[in-house]
């Protein structure tokens, strides 16, 4: 059986993308990082959203939810993109999007 990519594989991932739609002005935002500057926290969220293990926070309402597209890029394996909506995003990994960028 192989074990599915993430940060305690073979081959970890190098890069970050998130992208977040959505929401009343229905702004993109998005974020692109080295895998390298994650926190053990990070790191540990986005392990539990590429095993599909992610725990849903609170309910969203509303009629203008935000959605989330995630890029994870490897040194050998395909790069993993998935699609979250508001409720599925870890907060730790939704916070990366509001980092002031250097």
């Amino acid at each position: 059986m192989t074990k599915p990519p993430g940060f305690d594989g073979a081959d970890p991932p190098t890069r970050l993308t998130i992208e977040r739609r959505g929401g009343f002005a229905g702004l993109t935002y998005r974020a692109e990082l080295a895998c390298e500057t994650l926190t053990s926290s990070q790191r540990k969220a986005v392990d539990r959203v590429l095993s599909g293990q992610a725990a849903a926070r609170k309910p969203v309402g509303g009629v203008h939810p935000f959605r989330y597209r995630l890029q994870l890029v490897f040194a050998i394996t395909p790069a993993v993109e998935l699609e979250l909506l508001e409720g599925q995003m870890p907060e730790c990994l939704d916070a990366l999007l509001r980092m002031p960028i250097p």
